[in-house]
């Protein structure tokens, strides 16, 4: 009787995890894509690399928000600019438990993306960049509270000078490469020009990463942690 109980019990609980029913029954409301059992709409995104033209032919079809399921996974995607800044600026206060991104067929994102920034900080992160980026809940919301005041038109205005004494380096520095016949290396400039914005804007520190070049102390700590 147990062993019968079991085979009709067992395909029942795969259907139910594999259509996500709770998922799909909160978000019924909400236009999108008929999602297939456990896949969701995968197969509907195209090969990889090409799930942005899935997705602009939903936004066409549904609207400026419509949802998809990656696998199990509900996914809204809001496409109008006015709704986007509604949620990342106005109103982000209510929006802070943020899910990490994904790739083509839910393969998770590098370490690199994962690992830095202020947009999915999660506690108990061990450096500080990577708890500006991968955090949920109150923990988020304080850190983009703190970070937002440096993102003010004011603030942005600000920087403007600053940028475009590290942009001069940089121009003078191509200029007299140019003129010297030798090799340019564009990668380790941008890099140094980087450098010195973000220590002049972020620190009021001058890191003189382009003066000194790959024998800058911190340029070598920046590249080995790399």
């Amino acid at each position: 009787m147990l062993l019968l109980l079991l085979l009709l019990a067992g395909p029942v609980i795969c259907l139910l995890y594999g259509f996500n029913i709770v998922s799909r029954w909160r978000m019924r409301h909400v236009p999108g894509p008929r999602p297939s059992w456990l896949m969701g709409n995968v197969l509907q995104m195209g090969p990889p690399g090409k799930s942005h033209d899935a997705m602009q032919r939903w936004a066409t079809e549904y609207g400026p928000v419509y949802r998809y399921f990656l696998g199990r996974r509900p996914c809204v995607v809001i496409s109008d600019p006015e709704l986007v800044r509604q949620v990342s600026v106005k109103r982000f206060i209510n929006y802070h438990d943020r899910s990490l991104p994904l790739l083509q067929f839910g393969s998770a994102c590098d370490s690199m993306f994962q690992n830095s920034g202020i947009l999915f900080a999660r506690q108990g992160c061990q450096a500080v960049a990577c708890c500006c980026r991968c955090s949920l809940g109150k923990y988020w919301l304080g850190i983009r509270t703190a970070c937002e005041p440096l993102f003010h038109t004011a603030a942005l205005a600000s920087y403007a000078p600053m940028m475009n004494r590290a942009v001069d380096q940089l121009l003078d520095k191509l200029q007299t490469g140019s003129h010297s016949g030798d090799g340019i290396c564009v990668s380790e400039l941008l890099k140094g020009m980087s450098m010195d914005v973000i220590g002049d804007t972020a620190f009021g520190v001058d890191f003189k990463a382009q003066k000194e070049g790959s024998s800058s102390r911190l340029v070598e700590s920046a590249e080995a942690r790399g």
